[in-house]
């Protein structure tokens, strides 16, 4: 039998209120600011707003309206954590509460409700979620440009299309990833302003050239001046291998299975493997629009890799297309839910979902993410610290924590005084490899290890310069 209609509805409803609650918490315990963060937030507080459009210390990239907005809540606020992660935190919150209208739109009452559970319980989109990244705001993005497809389709398309077109340039800015979706969009939309002639053509010509303008205004501005030689090293795994053309196939799928994945950890290989049959379904039921609007920021991602200009694969550059991958595999599991009998198998398969992707939240809610706890380590050393001590460490993450004033071990070797006292902190590692490297630079003949304090993942050493 059937469950009724209000009891998804109620059922909806407590899922995302646990996936609020479940936000709120992360927001509220604060995640120690690590590498990643750190390195962006030393920017924000190292630049003005010119100087953000690039290039960025430490391999940083970032669109222009996101790192305005930090900069933003830096005069505002100064430099506060709780005002950094409000950011993530309200995209995450805000994707959650759209994902209820986009999916009742396109899925079945069974399907939007197992949905809407994941995406308030996947790793990944809680996690994002309490990170000083774009990520988040990409995904809400993506969102709520999938639901604005959905929720105008008894409008024209010139007035979609026009709309779509005021709404790009400032889209662009905020999220660099939103023109695989606005592209997504524009593909859709197509047959749809062919039918309208003239009018629905120029519409749509209207909005494709501004999308074009603004991504090239981008691409010749920031993109072009963020995209160092480190960023590029980090990204090169993630493109194809174009010397071995055989490996290409396996490579295009296995790596769409692993953005699957990530997005919805640790149960999205179940979307992967569903979704083909939602694609095949929606197209042979006359959902043409839906496969272009959902498949195509997938084969845009593609080419973008293939260009070696977009990491295509298991990271968080991808996680803009989550609510593509949800709704594919959302249709997947409707194709699927047909041919089951029963639908008390419909509703277990969803229980067994949802039971397997909440293990991982759960999990950290206890025991946080593997981060070092380096603003822990940071505080250590600020309440430790005496007149004149220096500070001295060749990771970046202490760019941020120690502005102004933080020393290369090389240059504390060469600058501390006989007597004088220097702390290192230190991310990683193991606390041999940690010690070997510390002699390496500064050597035990001239310096001697008098602390060391452990802290998660990291250790705070003080070292004083021999006599």
């Amino acid at each position: 039998m059937a469950v009724p209609w209000p009891s998804h509805n109620r059922i909806t409803w407590i899922f995302v209120a646990f996936g609020l609650a479940l936000r709120l918490w992360h927001y509220a315990v604060n995640h120690t600011i690590w590498y990643d963060e750190a390195v962006l937030l030393a920017n924000i507080l190292d630049k003005d707003y010119a100087g953000l459009l690039g290039p960025l210390n430490h391999a940083v990239a970032a669109p222009p309206i996101f790192l305005w907005g930090l900069k933003l809540l830096a005069d505002i606020c100064g430099d506060e954590p709780y005002c950094w992660r409000f950011v993530p935190f309200a995209c995450s919150c805000g994707t959650l509460v759209l994902t209820v209208p986009l999916v009742r739109r396109v899925l079945s009452p069974t399907a939007a409700v197992i949905a809407v559970g994941l995406v308030a319980i996947s790793d990944n989109h809680v996690w994002l979620g309490c990170n000083i990244k774009p990520y988040a705001g990409d995904a809400l993005i993506a969102t709520a440009l999938l639901y604005y497809y959905f929720a105008t389709q008894r409008w024209t398309a010139a007035k979609r299309s026009a709309v779509l077109a005021l709404s790009i340039p400032p889209i662009l800015c905020t999220s660099y990833p939103a023109a695989f979706i606005v592209g997504g969009l524009l593909l859709a939309l197509l047959p749809f302003a062919y039918c309208e002639r003239l009018r629905g053509l120029a519409a749509w010509a209207t909005a494709a050239t501004v999308a074009l303008a603004t991504f090239a205004g981008l691409y010749f501005g920031p993109i072009r001046n963020q995209r160092v030689e480190g960023l590029l090293n980090e990204w090169g795994p993630k493109f194809p291998n174009f010397q071995e053309p055989a490996s290409l196939p396996w490579w295009l799928l296995e790596t769409t299975t692993t953005v699957f994945h990530f997005c919805y950890n640790p149960v999205g290989f179940y979307l992967a493997v569903v979704a083909p049959f939602g694609i095949v379904s929606a197209w042979r039921s006359g959902r043409r629009d839906l496969v272009v609007l959902l498949t195509a920021p997938f084969a845009l991602a593609t080419v973008a890799a293939a260009l070696k200009a977009y990491p295509y694969g298991f990271n968080r550059l991808m996680f803009f297309i989550a609510p593509c991958a949800l709704l594919l595999g959302g249709l997947g599991m409707d194709a699927i839910f047909r041919y089951l009998p029963s639908k008390r198998l419909h509703i277990a398969t969803g229980a067994l979902l949802l039971a397997i992707g909440s293990l991982l939240p759960v999990l950290h809610v206890v025991k946080p993410w593997d981060r070092p706890d380096s603003s822990g380590m940071a505080a250590y050393i600020r309440t430790h610290r005496l007149e004149g001590d220096r500070v001295a460490a060749d990771e970046q993450t202490y760019a941020y924590f120690f502005r102004g004033e933080l020393l290369s071990l090389d240059a504390a070797a060469a600058t501390v005084t006989p007597g004088g006292r220097v702390w290192v902190p230190m991310d990683f590692y193991t606390p041999e490899v940690r010690i070997a490297y510390l002699e390496s630079k500064l050597k035990p003949g001239e310096f001697e290890l008098i602390r060391e304090q452990q802290f998660r993942d990291c250790c705070a050493y003080l070292f004083v310069r021999r006599r």
